[in-house]
């Protein structure tokens, strides 16, 4: 039986041990110097993606070896990690008020509908696709499309889309 909450806790534990050790990687001669600079410095952008693309590697090939793919979960987390980010990062930062509201109110609401239709996989997938459209209209009217929490909603919700139609396809 796939457990998608225990996979998806991995790879977030995966994502998050290979960003902070990646600093070994990349400073490398700090590292050794003084080994502390590992607790307090990461990867910078270069770990993130290589933790990045650990944790969803991590999920291709746990996906591989279960019977059952729990597709809408899956999406259904992804949509509520993106916007307790979202909120998290409107409280600590003040960003655009109005484009938060915007943002929270159609995340939930992406989120509702992608509930009343988890068992119809192309609808899911449809879903997840038209939420990181309505996404990046909100990042370009702030600004910043072409930002790197754009790029990791744009990767992890094709990876996901992929790995659900690929799914539906298998089984």
């Amino acid at each position: 039986h796939f457990n998608g909450e225990r996979f998806q806790s991995n790879a977030f534990f995966i994502f998050a041990l290979t960003w902070k050790l990646s600093v070994i990687l990349f400073q490398f001669q700090t590292a050794v110097k003084n080994p502390f600079s590992i607790v307090y410095f990461n990867g910078g952008l270069k770990g993130y993606w290589i933790g990045f693309a650990a944790a969803f590697l991590y999920l291709f090939f746990a996906a591989r070896k279960s019977a059952i793919l729990e597709k809408s979960l899956q999406m259904e987390v992804w949509i509520l990690m993106i916007t307790v980010y979202e909120l998290v990062f409107y409280l600590l930062t003040k960003w655009h008020i109005l484009l938060s509201s915007l943002q929270l109110i159609g995340s939930i609401a992406f989120f509702i509908w992608l509930r009343k239709k988890s068992a119809e996989s192309v609808w899911s997938i449809q879903t997840l696709v038209l939420y990181l459209c309505f996404l990046g209209l909100i990042h370009s009217l702030a600004g910043n499309l072409f930002s790197v929490p754009m790029a990791t909603y744009t990767a992890g919700s094709f990876m996901i889309s992929w790995a659900a139609w690929k799914g539906s396809r298998k089984y």
